[in-house]
């Protein structure tokens, strides 16, 4: 499927390959901090992330990620990613939780949860009205 483009991207490739989130860590394994000082004041954005799972279990939830705002110490968005969601033959693009305003220090965070491995070929950031 064709996405549009959009307004923010980050691509966390390491020598042309996703960054993977090991399985079993129970911590934020991974972290991007958003580049909040070239977006727009006051602006809402929805979050995707194109990923795969290296196994998909049981499990209902695989993948835990957020935003976490540094300076008041308070989460802006929080979702946690089914199994139903990924896919281990491909990458998919996935809506992270909810739109949110980005505030001046946050990042995005994101952890395995279960057995599987998860693989984070690209996230990106949409204007939102």
């Amino acid at each position: 499927m064709e996405r549009p483009e959009p307004l923010c991207l980050f691509c966390p490739l390491i020598g042309n390959k996703p960054v993977a989130l090991e399985a079993n860590t129970c911590n934020w394994a991974l972290q991007w901090q958003i580049p909040s000082k070239f977006l727009p004041p006051d602006t809402r954005y929805q979050l995707s992330a194109r990923v795969r799972a290296a196994t998909v279990t049981g499990r209902k939830i695989i993948w835990d990620t957020g935003v976490y705002d540094n300076n008041n110490k308070k989460l802006l968005m929080k979702n946690s990613a089914k199994t139903d969601a990924l896919s281990t033959k491909e990458y998919r693009w996935i809506t992270l939780g909810a739109a949110f305003v980005p505030s001046d220090n946050c990042y995005f965070w994101g952890s395995a949860v279960g057995d599987s491995d998860i693989y984070v070929e690209k996230l990106e950031m949409k204007k939102v009205q």
